[in-house]
């Protein structure tokens, strides 16, 4: 079973933003930078960059994605069924969360989990420690403009 390590943040908030992703199984060290996003967003797009990394590579075995983010959480395991039946209406993050439901259904093999953050535990603090290196580069890379380059044959 792989477990992958998944974190964002945006400083200030929003502001400059960044992603960390972490998976000692998989050998995996991402991260990336934004310009003008919020906490959510990142934590969210972490998530959806997870599940991007797994389908291009052909990981269908059991996966755990683990996020310190109660809103990535939630919005997955609880809040989407809801949202989907009122066609997204005002959702906040929709073209997020659209685009997470449409990766989740190509992955049936993976299930999204929660973890206390900044408490020691070596996996989540590594996707910390990248996601700060993604909001420290401050890029001018918009989010839209990344989905566009990067998910649209999904």
């Amino acid at each position: 079973m792989n477990k992958i390590y998944t974190d964002g943040g945006a400083v200030p908030n929003p502001g400059a933003g960044g992603y960390g992703i972490f998976s000692n199984e998989l050998n995996l060290k991402l991260y990336n930078s934004f310009e003008n996003v919020t906490n959510n967003q990142m934590e969210l797009l972490a998530v959806i960059v997870a599940y991007k990394y797994l389908l291009e590579n052909n990981i269908s075995e059991k996966t755990i994605i683990i996020t310190d983010s109660q809103y990535v959480v939630n919005g997955i395991n609880v809040w989407k069924k809801n949202w989907k039946l009122k066609n997204w209406k005002d959702v906040k993050n929709k073209e997020l969360w659209i685009l997470l439901d449409q990766l989740e259904s190509k992955l049936s093999t993976v299930s999204v989990e929660w973890i206390k953050g900044h408490n020691g535990h070596e996996g989540n603090e590594m996707a910390d420690e990248l996601a700060t290196i993604g909001v420290q580069e401050k890029k001018s890379q918009k989010i839209i403009d990344y989905i566009n380059q990067n998910f649209t044959n999904i």
